[in-house]
């Protein structure tokens, strides 16, 4: 976004014509799904495909209806006004949404003129843009209905119908000759590559690709000021899901992947933990955690690339328990906190219910990337509380390259009244807190 806003400012141009349908909107489908509902009414006895409508796209609706008319007998205007109506609806939900480069600039322009021509109607237009709360922004709306000529002429004749200049004009459109035609005339054109049009080939100045959607993530809880999930002061977010069933898991809410979950887009995510920045130092950041966060692999690759972006540290505390393919995920994270839950084979598939092949590789793919690594393990009385672990733990951890920490967490039973209010049964039921002064002697068998 940084790169295109440079790029739109040094083109020192102050006047920024939209189109309204697939551009300022990503109204295509609404305008598709109007024109079939009230399609479909006329010719009850016909079954329509998408591909009957396609052609359509970017019509002025008394152009489509005048097509119709030669399928049978219709009333054009009642048809167009039906259309109208329920496009209306279907533009005014919050699911059609303004591009986030339209705020951009705005905000990087606020003295510019802003102007919107469409072949939509001039009513539905302002009707939307003010339940978008945007109204205020535009100065002119031209209206290709109310000005009687199709938006190629208006443009050919942009300066007698606005006073502007096509010099002074940045057009955005995602109409591909209509964007031909803003160039020829000496406009700076903007390809706005959406659903319908992906596929096109753009002559224009830039592209804006908007058909990638926001990755949204299921986040358990976060922790604002963390100082145990690696170095300095972290942000630490807890993502929903987890394979493993652990005896003395104390997340047991965190286990279902649909459980009940903050929904929420990388950005906004990081935004959050960027007001924390201040305090972070040289050393804190931001650490995902779970849960197992590597179930949710595409969200937590946006959340590091938006982290590395603003220059934030990251930490992945993770059981290594995912889908299998970790490189790209791997490449923005600077520190691994591996959670060891048992070394021996048998041992792990008793204490999480799962094989330990999934570990291993993608311990085997963080060792490739030469990840710095935390190794931490729960030390459970009667389970692994004895010398003959922890030095099975030093062998393991020995034979890991970069390991900058190997700890020991007593166990504590501060899990076990969630177990009651999910109705889940507690495989540690009479198991005591670790004792803690036990732990810490066990970890000199670790120097």
């Amino acid at each position: 976004m940084e790169q295109f806003l440079q790029k739109i400012d040094s083109w020192q141009r102050n006047v920024f014509i939209f189109d309204f349908d697939g551009t300022l909107l990503n109204s295509e489908p609404c305008h598709f799904l109007s024109h079939k509902k009230v399609i479909e009414g006329l010719f009850p006895e016909r079954t329509f495909t998408r591909e009957d409508f396609q052609h359509f796209v970017g019509k002025r609706d008394v152009d489509i209806y005048q097509e119709i008319s030669t399928w049978g007998k219709i009333d054009k205007e009642k048809a167009i006004k039906d259309k109208q109506k329920f496009s209306l609806q279907m533009l005014k939900k919050k699911d059609v949404k303004i591009f986030d480069y339209f705020h951009s600039i705005t905000k990087l322009f606020p003295d510019a003129h802003y102007i919107i021509a469409s072949n939509q109607d001039e009513n539905t237009i302002r009707q939307v843009l003010k339940s978008k709360k945007i109204e205020d922004k535009f100065e002119k709306i031209y209206s290709m209905d109310t000005l009687k000529i199709k938006k190629d002429q208006f443009l050919k004749e942009v300066k007698s119908c606005t006073s502007f200049s096509p010099k002074e004009i940045v057009l955005f459109e995602d109409s591909i000759s209509i964007l031909a035609l803003g160039k020829s005339l000496g406009m700076k054109s903007v390809g706005i590559k959406n659903d319908i049009n992906k596929d096109l080939k753009f002559d224009c100045d830039l592209v804006i690709d908007c058909t990638k959607k926001d990755v949204l993530g299921k986040v358990n809880s976060v922790e604002s000021m963390g100082l145990v999930d690696g170095p300095g002061i972290r942000y630490v977010v807890f993502l929903q899901g987890c394979m493993l069933r652990c005896k003395y898991c104390h997340n047991p809410e965190t286990w279902e992947i649909d459980g009940k979950s903050e929904l929420i887009s990388a950005k906004k995510l990081v935004d959050k933990a960027e007001k924390f920045k201040a305090y972070y130092g040289e050393e804190g950041g931001m650490t995902f955690s779970g849960g197992e966060p590597l179930l949710q692999p595409q969200f937590l690759l946006e959340c590091l690339k938006e982290c590395k972006a603003r220059g934030i540290n990251t930490a992945l505390d993770t059981a290594g328990v995912g889908f299998g393919d970790y490189d790209e995920i791997l490449d923005y994270v600077d520190l691994v906190i591996l959670d060891i839950k048992a070394v021996d084979k048998d041992e792990y598939k008793d204490l999480t219910g799962q094989p330990m092949d999934r570990f291993e590789t993608f311990l085997a793919q963080a060792i490739k990337k030469k990840k710095r690594f935390w190794l931490r393990q729960v030390i459970v009385p009667g389970i692994n509380d004895d010398e003959k672990h922890v030095k099975a733990l030093k062998k393991f951890a020995d034979g890991v390259p970069n390991v900058e920490k190997v700890e020991l967490l007593p166990y504590k039973t501060i899990g076990v009244m969630k177990y009651k209010d999910l109705g889940i049964k507690y495989r540690l039921e009479g198991v005591p807190d670790m004792d803690e002064e036990k732990c810490d002697k066990l970890a000199l068998l670790l120097k």
